[in-house]
């Protein structure tokens, strides 16, 4: 389950868009996080996994391929 928060403001589109138009791959590289710093593409599908501490194996949440780590 995604954690959402509620804004007291409406976005309108073109807040929106500048969100989505960020580049998040430097702004993790620049401000790393514990969890961010452990993401992962499946090299099946490309969508991004989040390994916890610990797991030598994880299953991709998309195709379900289980990649060792």
């Amino acid at each position: 389950m995604l954690n959402t928060k509620k804004v007291s403001h409406p976005v309108n589109e073109e807040e929106l868009q500048r969100v989505k138009d960020l580049d998040w791959g430097t702004y993790y590289k620049k401000y790393p996080t514990e969890e961010s710093s452990q993401l992962m593409n499946c090299p099946n599908c490309g969508v991004i996994l989040v390994p916890r501490a610990g797991e030598s194996e994880i299953t991709c949440y998309g195709c379900g391929e289980k990649i060792t780590l």
